[in-house]
């Protein structure tokens, strides 16, 4: 009797992916960097401004939410602060740390889907994610939350999925810690981090149904205490601070008031949404015919497992770009890694087809033509950011860029400040730096 296949079942990866493929996964996320190459010089847009403002200020002592107001979580303005201390402190260096921030990602995905599924759908996962991390679409080009919550998502979710048969205690505590520090980076990765709590209870059962309920719990909690060792310092510094009513007022209840006026106008919110995707998925065809075709690929080569791994994130991660109504380009970010491991897959299969020919000629050309069309649609779709960047502020948002000289940091801050503090609790007005003081 035949012995049916398994969720561990693989496509046998052609010699070119087999072959150094580590290398070849380091060259496809250094083409994420090449491709922020031109948008360095892009000056900050609105959110990023206030970012930088906020981070500016906390070197000089300032506390965030006490000092200047701000709904997003604290993580961004420790990753701001970072990228001051290191990169510098120009639109050009936040977006040089960006790059390398991006890169890890990337990096961290194809690690991901090779485990998951093999090295080639690795590979190709982590050249989707390249040419859409980057696009106009998404508004890719600015150092927003979104894009930084993406790395600790994908590598909580590595230290789930490790190489052996089950994830230990120190994993589960990694993971739970790194789905922390997404959620402390932007609010709606809670919904990627419930993904991972319930995928690790079901790979719990689902590896044997009579397995101690108590196994369980700790490995649930495993992932709790990992959260809680990550979010204690982040409250104790509020609290020690004074600032702990400000930063409950400012990272919650402000935000779900923001969010009931998103869906006040529901039509709206839809309309929104359906302009927005429109948008996002006009210069990636290559991948959403891939990404539409996985499903059906994962059914036929019986990895129904990772096929629910894949949708469930999915799902669940829309949900997250869905709390608010608003539906703005970079919300979509969040949905990108499944998307893309989604491609990956698809492509692979196509990749393994091509592979089944004796011509090496016929092979090459093939390959040749996937991995050219994916770059050829999303360098397309996005040539007027690519070649004419400082021209780019029309796609970044529905306002103009708020500076001229991309050194200025602290001007778009600025000029916003003001109007924050007029919705905020406190009376302090903020005083901009110069320039050169920054």
């Amino acid at each position: 009797m035949r012995k049916p296949r398994d969720a561990s079942h693989r496509e046998p990866p052609p010699s070119w992916a087999s072959s150094g493929v580590s290398s070849r996964g380091r060259g496809s996320s250094s083409s994420s960097s090449l491709m922020r190459g031109p948008l360095l010089s892009i000056p900050l847009e609105r959110d990023e401004g206030e970012y930088a403002y906020i981070a500016q200020r906390a070197l000089h002592g300032d506390v965030p939410y006490r000092d200047a107001f701000n709904q997003k979580p604290p993580g961004v303005f420790v990753i701001y602060v970072a990228a001051l201390l290191t990169a510098g402190r120009t639109a050009d260096a936040i977006h040089l740390f960006l790059g390398a921030w991006t890169l890890v990602t990337v990096w961290m995905l194809y690690r991901l889907v090779t485990r998951l599924a093999d090295p080639t759908a690795g590979l190709l996962a982590a050249l989707a994610l390249t040419v859409t991390i980057s696009g106009k679409g998404v508004l890719g080009s600015a150092a927003n939350t979104e894009v930084f919550a993406l790395l600790p998502i994908v590598a909580s979710l590595l230290c789930l999925v490790p190489a052996g048969s089950r994830a230990g205690g120190w994993r589960l505590t990694a993971a739970g810690a790194l789905a922390a520090c997404a959620f402390w980076i932007k609010q709606t990765a809670i919904m990627d981090a419930l993904f991972i709590a319930g995928w690790a209870a079901f790979t719990h059962f689902a590896e044997s149904p009579r397995r101690r309920i108590g196994r369980f719990v700790l490995d649930e909690l495993c992932l709790v205490f990992g959260a809680a060792l990550l979010t204690a310092p982040i409250v104790l510094y509020f609290l020690a601070n004074g600032a702990l009513g400000d930063f409950v007022y400012c990272v919650f209840r402000y935000n779900l008031d923001y969010s009931a006026s998103g869906w006040a106008s529901s039509g709206h919110s839809w309309v929104r949404l359906a302009t927005s995707s429109l948008r996002i998925l006009s210069g990636a065809w290559p991948l959403e015919a891939a990404a539409l075709a996985a499903p059906w690929v994962l059914v036929r080569t019986g990895r129904r497992r990772l096929l629910a791994f894949l949708v469930a994130w999915s799902l669940l991660a829309f949900t997250g770009v869905c709390f608010g109504g608003y539906f703005r380009p970079h919300y979509f970010m969040q949905l990108l890694p499944p998307l893309a491991t989604l491609a990956g897959v698809g492509l692979a299969w196509i990749v393994s087809i091509i592979a089944r020919r004796r011509v090496i000629g016929v092979r090459l050309l093939g390959y040749g033509l996937v991995l050219g069309t994916v770059v050829a649609a999303a360098v397309t779709a996005n040539r007027d950011i690519l070649f004419a960047p400082m021209i780019v502020g029309a796609h970044l948002t529905a306002c103009p860029p708020f500076v001229k000289d991309p050194s200025n940091l602290v001007e778009p801050a600025a000029a916003l400040y003001s109007r924050f503090m007029d919705q905020f609790h406190h009376s302090e007005v903020a005083v901009p730096l110069r320039a050169s003081n920054f």
